[in-house]
Parts: structure tokens; sequence; C-alpha cells
């Protein structure tokens, strides 16, 4: 029967770190958990109606936060909420960044009335801070 040896044990005062021993946002060493970037949310609201994007966030931070964590595996922030001036139908519309597919659908299912989930045109990609923006449509109430 062979005898295990044990490696010796280095003590943590005698260790040493340089700078490419430096795990960075998403990167990480082998056996550590990555980082992971929430889903940013943006409510733009063009109904007229001053709390309508209030609610809607507030849906999504408190009442559906837990659901749509769990579903997506990583969390769900809301970024900010304010006024559009785009005047839209009476569906809610929710764009979606590349690779937000399933977190837009997931914040539509949160969201009560009909919505259309489609991608982010040209302009909204050279936006940065948000990878789901909500255009709340006159149907909200």
């Amino acid at each position: 029967m062979a005898a295990i040896q044990a490696e010796p044990q280095q003590d943590i005062r005698d260790m040493r770190v340089s700078r490419g021993d430096i795990p960075t946002a998403g990167t990480a060493r082998p056996g550590e958990a990555q980082r992971v970037t929430p889903v940013r949310i943006a409510v733009l609201s063009s109904v007229g109606r001053m709390n309508a994007g209030q609610q809607v966030a507030m849906i999504l931070r408190s009442y559906q936060r837990q659901r749509l964590e769990k579903a997506l595996g990583r969390p769900v922030k809301v970024a900010f909420v304010s006024s559009s001036n785009k005047k839209h139908k009476k569906k809610t519309r929710i764009r979606y960044r590349p690779g937000f597919l399933k977190a837009a659908i997931q914040v539509a299912s949160a969201i009560p009335r009909e919505q259309v989930v489609e991608p982010m045109s040209g302009e909204e990609l050279n936006r940065r801070g948000v990878d789901v923006i909500i255009y709340l449509g006159s149907g909200v109430r």
C-alpha cells in the first residue's frame, strides 16, 4: 500500500501576487465563480401618465424580481425610468440587445398587457448601459 504524501502548506504571508494573477471582470481562476453582470433594463414611458413607468419598474424590482433572476440565472437591475418623446402604438415594445432575447421574453411575461418583443435598432445599440429597453404603450394602465 502506497503512502499518500500531502503537499507542504504555504503560509499566506509568503504568497506574492503579480498583476497577471488578478482576475478581471469576465475572467476567473480555475475553481472560482465568474462574476455575473446583471441584465440592465430601462423603462421609458410615453403614455402621458406620470407614474406608469414607476409602476412597471416597481413590478420588475420587487414583485417579479426573484422569478426573473431564477429564470435568467443572473441578477436583474432596473437601470433607469424616464419619459420618452417617441410615439408608440397601443402595445408596449420591448427591445433587446443581441444575446438578451431570453431576458426580453421573461420581462415581457412579467408585465401585464400585450407586448411586442424585437431587437434594438442601430441607434439604440450605440447606447451603452442597458440590455433591454421597455417603451410603454398606451395600453398600460
